[in-house]
């Protein structure tokens, strides 16, 4: 047997038994615990973890209970120009930006990154600015060179939930 810890309405946690074949025990019990599939948590944690250029709406929940959406934009073979790389991230309705980031790697180069980390101790590739639909990102040491991709995850609430 395998057993999952689950949270009910009102915050009280159970542990709700999954049989070794991977199919749930049980069902709605008579206090209004609920019993989890196997097919319902592999979907859960497909949702929490599928990174998609279109919006997708993640498992999570915000500070307000408002369900997060995540949206990945990827660039590729995109120049710097005046230390600024700038886009429209399409991310409609844009209520809180819950996090934003990002990895790249340059062109002809085995240099990679996180966004928002010093690289190598020589520069840095940061968001300067994150709206609905314009995203600033400052490269501290721009030298012309192309980015092989860039790409951008970010999770959010929106203004119609």
């Amino acid at each position: 047997m395998l057993g999952i810890v689950l949270e009910d309405e009102n915050h009280d946690k159970y542990v709700q038994t999954i049989a070794g074949n991977g199919a749930a025990s049980g069902s709605v019990t008579s206090d209004g615990q609920s019993t989890v599939t196997s097919q319902g948590i592999y979907n859960a944690i497909s949702a929490s973890n599928s990174y998609s250029t279109t919006e997708t709406v993640t498992t999570g929940k915000w500070v307000d209970n408002k369900p997060i959406y995540r949206k990945v934009v990827v660039l590729n073979s995109h120049t710097v120009s005046s230390n600024k790389i700038l886009f429209d991230p399409g991310m409609t309705n844009l209520d809180v930006l819950v996090s934003a980031t990002g990895t790249f790697k340059y062109v002809n180069s085995t240099v990679r990154g996180v966004l928002g980390k010093e690289v190598n101790n020589a520069f840095s590739v940061v968001f300067d600015e994150i709206k609905p639909d314009a995203v600033s990102i400052w490269v501290s040491n721009d030298q012309g060179d192309p980015f092989e991709y860039l790409v951008c995850i970010f999770e959010y609430t929106k203004t119609t939930d």
